[in-house]
């Protein structure tokens, strides 16, 4: 069900030119939609801005008026009352423009039967979101004397003349639409006007959008939001969104592709310290290892004093004193190489060198079967 709204607004001589202006949109109209303005049509007063159409029929009646003797209209008079005459929004949904043609044709005959010439002025505005009419009457009135007047009293005095020119206007357009009803009576809702509305709008807090970490800010909206303005910030905002997003995803595609080659090169470096260090990794893992290690070093090194004593006392007495010195050369060479070799592997394991030699044990072995065992073979031939 759809309802039939008509509201009227009085309008003195400091506010006719502003209604006028917004109605033939010579001022901003932030709800408005320019691409959609020459669809507004002139009904009545084609010739004419609606202002002065106005002051143009208040001047044939003050001049009538002074004519008959009667005193000058006062200053503060309402010089016109202005009606805005539309519908539910759902009731022009899908409708041609013939067919909106036809309800604007039909509501301004309502007003013309009751005011006759007195309707100066009736527009319809087509680029806003509903369709409606500004539709402006003269309140041409006669005073106690039969004398013309202005008074808007005469016919919006009271609440039940109100009441009684909304009923009558349903009834009316349900013989165009029987789809069209009357709002409810004597309802607490009140409408806002415009310029209220505007004011509003413009007083309000800005508004705050959340700064994201990701970057992916929104524009604050426009204060004045109609549908299509809506439309076109809402469609501006996702193609931002969309391109920043994309350029996002490229930029987090090339830090992941750097990281996995960093990660790659940080592996092969890890393998390659893992082989290095896995000569040690047994003696790391078990510290008994190392005090073996230590102690059979050291035990090494004192059977190969002993020895390199027992080599130097036995080549004083065999007569092949030659080759028993180069026994013991090669013997002493053997047990270096062993310190050497000793100190290099405690090293490697934070062992102290000079308290062990590696190796030792095997040098005792070679000096027992090369030298001690051939000078006892020896002293025995001579016995």
């Amino acid at each position: 069900m759809s309802f039939a709204i008509l509201r009227t607004q009085k309008l003195k001589a400091g506010n006719i030119h502003g209604s006028s202006s917004h109605v033939t949109r010579s001022r901003e109209t932030p709800n408005a939609d320019p691409d959609r303005q020459h669809l507004n049509r002139t009904l009545i007063g084609e010739e004419m801005r609606p202002v002065d159409a106005i002051l143009s029929r208040v001047a044939e009646i003050t001049s009538l008026r002074n004519s008959a003797g009667g005193k000058k209209i006062r200053s503060d008079a309402v010089l016109a009352v202005e009606y805005i005459l539309t519908a539910s929004p759902e009731h022009f949904s899908g409708k041609s423009q013939k067919e909106i043609d036809d309800w604007a044709q039909h509501s301004v005959k309502f007003l013309q039967s009751r005011h006759g010439k007195n309707i100066v002025s009736a527009v319809l505005h087509l680029d806003e979101k509903t369709p409606h009419l500004h539709v402006y009457h003269v309140p041409e009135s006669v005073d106690s004397y039969n004398r013309p007047t202005l008074s808007a009293k005469s016919f919006y005095g009271s609440r039940s003349l109100l009441a009684d020119i909304q009923t009558n206007y349903a009834k009316h357009m349900q013989l165009f639409n029987p789809d069209l009803k009357r709002g409810i009576t004597k309802s607490r809702a009140r409408h806002k006007e415009i310029r209220t509305w505007y004011s509003e709008m413009q007083n309000l807090p800005s508004i705050k959008i959340p700064n994201l970490k990701t970057g992916m800010d929104v524009e604050t909206p426009p204060r004045m939001i109609t549908q299509d303005s809506r439309e076109k910030w809402a469609k501006q905002q996702t193609r931002s969104l969309h391109e920043r997003f994309i350029e996002r995803v490229k930029t987090l595609k090339n830090r992941l592709t750097k990281a996995l080659r960093a990660g790659q090169s940080w592996k092969r470096e890890f393998e390659k310290e893992k082989a290095r260090s896995s000569a040690y990794s047994k003696l790391v893992s078990d510290p008994t290892e190392i005090e073996k290690l230590i102690k059979d070093a050291q035990e090494a090194k004192i059977t190969a004093i002993e020895a390199l004593k027992v080599s130097h006392k036995a080549s004083e007495i065999v007569s092949e004193r030659d080759y028993y010195k180069t026994c013991t050369q090669d013997l002493e060479h053997r047990v270096s190489a062993s310190e050497r070799l000793l100190k290099t592997m405690c090293d490697a394991v934070g062992i102290k060198s000079d308290e062990v030699e590696e190796k030792a044990s095997s040098v005792a072995k070679l000096w027992k079967r090369d030298v001690l065992e051939k000078n006892k073979n020896q002293r025995l031939n001579r016995s």
